[in-house]
């Protein structure tokens, strides 16, 4: 059993990458195509769950343990969370800018912000259904059952998930070909996925259930749209930028840590009253 899971995770991994070029190759192929809506990148985003999902019944798995049980009894607090966290990491390093002058709210309306925001939350919803089951429900569920250590399941899901992003950022986002400044542009979104990491992984292995990951995915997609509405002063963003800023990346790495903290001691005490109930 240990092998096909192995196995499974080599198929999975290689399908996913190799399924983004392709998806580069076809809009080469069709290029009058919508920007951000074309074929090659919905190739892109949904391999890598068509892969999972086609393994899952290859090796006779339950869809169910993709994560899809919401299990809110026991998790509502997460859901809670989940959605507070990136808010509040804003809120937060807004304060920062704002005191130190290198953000300038005075644009801001909050009603204007909070439409746009839930709109553009519902999309991003929608579409990182597709990601968190691949990434949390296959991956991750993956490493789990193999046992592998905290570091080492951070590590593979960490990478192969960046590898997915690649065509996503040189060719699907941005529209540069692999020159040095596309490949300049993955640095600090490898940097950015490395701290998310933790927080993704363990709020999926506390709830059991893919879906606080997919709030939080969308909060975070969601919430680029602040950008309309704050200016940032040059050189600057660095720092106080709410989701790729040194600050927020920090917070998401204590984040993480804690989550993983609270898992371990949940489970060691969970075990204490098993052996004492015996």
């Amino acid at each position: 059993m240990e092998k096909k899971i192995k196995k499974s995770i080599i198929i999975f991994s290689f399908i996913s990458i190799f399924c983004g070029w392709l998806g580069v190759l076809i809009d080469m192929v069709l290029t009058e195509q919508p920007k951000g809506n074309s074929l090659g990148m919905l190739v892109w985003l949904v391999s890598p769950l068509i892969t999972a999902v086609l393994i899952r019944i290859f090796m006779k798995d339950s869809l169910r343990s993709l994560g899809l049980n919401p299990n809110f009894k026991s998790n509502l607090k997460w859901y809670i969370i989940s959605f507070l966290i990136f808010p509040l990491i804003t809120i937060f390093i807004l304060a920062i800018g704002v005191i130190t002058k290198w953000v300038d709210i005075s644009m801001f309306n909050f009603t204007d912000f909070t439409v746009t925001f839930l709109g553009t939350f519902v999309m991003y919803f929608i579409k990182n259904i597709f990601e968190e089951l691949a990434w949390r429900g296959f991956l991750t569920e993956r490493l789990i059952k193999l046992k592998c250590s905290d570091r080492k399941i951070y590590s593979i899901v960490a990478g192969v998930w960046l590898l997915w992003h690649v065509p996503y950022y040189l060719f699907f986002l941005s529209g540069n070909n692999i020159n040095g400044s596309g490949i300049k542009l993955l640095f600090w979104p490898a940097i950015t996925l490395g701290c998310w990491i933790v927080m993704f992984s363990e709020l999926y292995r506390i709830t059991r259930s893919i879906w606080p990951c997919v709030i939080l995915h969308a909060v975070i997609n969601s919430l680029v749209v602040i950008n309309d509405y704050i200016s940032i002063k040059v050189g600057k963003g660095i720092l106080v930028s709410y989701d790729t800023g040194i600050i927020s990346l920090v917070i998401c790495i204590c984040i993480g840590i804690f989550i993983r903290n609270y898992r371990i001691e949940k489970t060691i005490d969970q075990t204490k009253l098993f052996e004492y109930n015996t």
